[in-house]
C-alpha cells in the first residue's frame, strides 16, 4: 500500500473532466460519491479523512471522485442534472475498467447513488447510503446552508456537517478548503440545487442490496433514513450515535465495519468492530475465561457459557415458537391440490404438529428447570458445580435441536407457499439455521457433557 496520496487523473464525461483517485486493491470496488463539495487532494491531507479511506481500502479498491464544478474537476456554468451525475460515475468506472462496483454515496451522494443503481443495475453490485435523504433539505437546514454560503471561505461549513471538529482551531483551514473546493458563486448554486433531485420514485424498483447508515443526530433527520430504508426493497437500516454528518469524524469504526451478511438473523447486526487508536482503561478489559469475578453476586458466580448459554437458547426456542404459530394459522386455511378440506384436518399434519408442540414444549421445560437449580445455587452463596454447568449446556443444546426439528417439519408441511421470500415460515427456517450455527451449540458441547457424565478429565472452560 502506498504511503503517499493517490494519483490524480480525469476521465472524459459529457461535457466535463471528472478528477479522481483510486487506492486499494480489488475486487470488490468500491465508488465513493461526495456530498454538497469535495476536494481529493486538501481532504487527503486530513489525517481523519486519510485514516477512513485507509480503512476503506482494506475491503477492496476504492475509487473517489469530485462531482463535476466542485474540488478538481472541471467548473461547469450549469448545474448537475441527475442524468449527468450517472454519466460521470459511469464515465469514471470505465476509466479505470470497472464493470460492476459498490456505490458508497455520502449525504446528497446517496441520492447520486440512487439514480446510478436504478439506471445501471447490472453494474451496481451494492449501495452503502450514508447521511441520505430521499429529497433536498427542509426549509430550516436550507437556511443554515444559505448562511454558510453568505460566508463562504471562512470555514463555516465545518460547524454544519462536523460540529465535533468546529472550533477557532480549525475554522482557518476550513475555510481553505471551502475556496478550494468551489467557488462562492458555484458553492451558492450547489446549495439551491440539492432540492433538483428527488429519488423517491426510483426507490422501490431497486434490486441491489442497500445499507442505509445514519447517525442519531445528523443534520439529516432519522426519518429520511428510515423512509429510505423503508421504500428500498431489502434494505437494511443502521442507527448510528453521533451528530457529524461526515462518515470520517468521531466514531467513523462503526460505519464501515459492516459485516454481518449472513443467511438469517439478519437484523442483529453482530458487526465486527474495529477501535483505532483508543486506550481501554484497565477496569474494563475482562478475562471471561480464565479471569477471576471482580464482584459478589448471583451472576458474577455463574461461569460465562452458564450466563451465556440459556441467553442464546432463547433465540431458537423463540423463533420455532413463532414458526408453530404461523403454520397453526396457515393450516386452517390452506387447502392442498383437489382435497376437500384444509390440512388442519390431515391426519400426517396433526401427528407432525403434535411431535413438534411436543419436542419443543419439552426442552423448553429442561432449559427452564436446568436455569433454576444453577440459579438457586448460586443465589445461595455458591457456585454452580461442574455437573450442573454441563447440564445447563445439554439442556441449551436440547433445545436447539427441538427448536430447530419443530421448524424444519412446519417449513415441509407448508409446501411451496413457505419458500417465499415475504413468507414468515422462510424466515424462520433461514434464522433457526444460523442460530445453531453457534460454537455452544456444536456437536463437542454434547460429548462435553457426556465426559462430565462419564467423569472423563477434559478442559472445563467452554462448560
Amino acid at each position: 500500500m502506498a504511503s503517499g496520496p493517490p494519483q490524480t487523473r480525469y476521465a472524459q464525461s459529457s461535457g466535463a473532466k471528472i478528477a479522481y483517485q483510486v487506492s486499494g486493491a480489488g475486487p470488490p470496488d468500491l465508488v465513493m460519491l461526495p456530498g454538497l463539495v469535495s476536494h481529493l487532494d486538501l481532504q487527503w491531507q486530513q489525517t481523519d479523512y486519510r485514516r477512513f479511506v485507509r480503512a476503506l481500502e482494506r475491503g477492496g479498491r476504492l475509487i473517489r471522485l469530485d462531482k463535476r464544478g466542485t474540488g478538481l474537476s472541471d467548473p461547469v456554468g450549469e448545474l448537475p442534472t441527475a442524468q449527468e451525475r450517472v454519466q460521470d460515475v459511469a464515465a469514471v468506472m470505465a476509466a479505470v475498467k470497472s464493470s460492476r462496483a459498490v456505490l458508497f454515496g455520502v449525504s446528497d451522494g446517496g441520492r447520486a447513488a440512487i439514480a446510478f443503481a436504478a439506471a445501471h443495475p447490472g453494474r451496481t453490485q451494492g449501495l452503502v447510503l450514508y447521511g441520505t435523504s430521499y429529497q433536498g433539505p427542509g426549509a430550516a437546514l436550507l437556511r443554515r446552508y444559505r448562511s454558510v454560503v453568505r460566508h463562504w471561505g471562512e470555514g463555516r461549513l465545518a460547524e454544519l456537517v462536523a460540529p465535533s471538529l468546529a472550533g477557532p482551531k480549525t475554522r482557518q483551514a476550513a475555510g481553505a478548503f471551502e475556496r478550494a473546493a468551489a467557488s462562492p458563486a458555484m458553492a451558492a448554486a450547489l446549495v439551491e440545487s440539492l432540492g433538483v433531485i428527488d429519488v423517491r420514485d426510483l426507490m422501490s424498483g431497486l434490486t441491489v442490496p442497500v445499507l442505509v447508515l445514519h447517525r442519531d443526530g445528523d443534520l439529516i433527520p432519522v426519518a429520511d433514513a428510515r423512509l429510505v430504508a423503508g421504500q428500498i426493497p431489502g434494505a437494511v437500516l443502521k442507527i448510528l450515535p453521533g451528530r457529524d454528518h461526515l462518515p470520517w469524524v468521531a466514531d467513523w469504526a462503526a460505519v464501515i465495519e459492516d459485516t454481518w451478511d449472513a443467511l438469517g438473523l439478519c437484523g442483529t447486526g453482530s458487526h465486527h468492530l474495529t477501535l483505532t487508536g483508543v486506550r481501554v482503561p484497565r477496569e474494563q478489559v475482562a478475562a471471561p475465561f480464565f479471569g477471576p469475578a471482580r464482584h459478589d453476586g448471583p451472576l458474577w458466580r455463574l461461569p460465562l457459557v452458564t450466563l451465556a448459554a440459556p441467553f442464546l437458547a432463547a433465540v431458537p426456542l423463540g423463533v420455532a415458537r413463532r414458526a408453530l404459530d404461523e403454520f397453526a394459522a396457515l393450516a386452517v386455511s390452506k387447502i392442498r391440490g383437489p382435497a376437500a378440506h384444509s390440512v388442519a384436518h390431515d391426519a400426517v399434519t396433526q401427528h407432525q404438529l403434535a411431535r413438534a408442540e411436543g419436542a419443543l414444549g419439552a426442552a423448553r421445560s429442561f432449559l427452564f428447570a436446568t436455569i433454576a437449580d444453577v440459579w438457586d445455587t448460586a443465589c445461595r452463596g455458591d457456585e454452580p458445580s461442574l455437573p450442573q454447568r454441563a447440564q445447563v449446556l445439554l439442556a441449551a443444546n436440547q433445545a436447539v435441536r427441538a427448536g430447530t426439528e419443530a421448524v424444519d417439519r412446519v417449513f415441509r408441511l407448508a409446501g411451496a407457499e413457505a419458500v417465499f421470500a415475504g413468507h414468515p415460515l422462510q424466515r424462520c427456517f433461514r434464522d433457526i439455521h444460523t442460530a445453531g450455527q453457534h460454537i455452544l451449540f456444536s456437536s463437542s458441547r454434547d460429548q462435553a457433557f457426556a465426559k462430565v457424565r462419564l467423569g472423563i478429565d477434559q478442559p472445563t472452560f467452554l462448560i
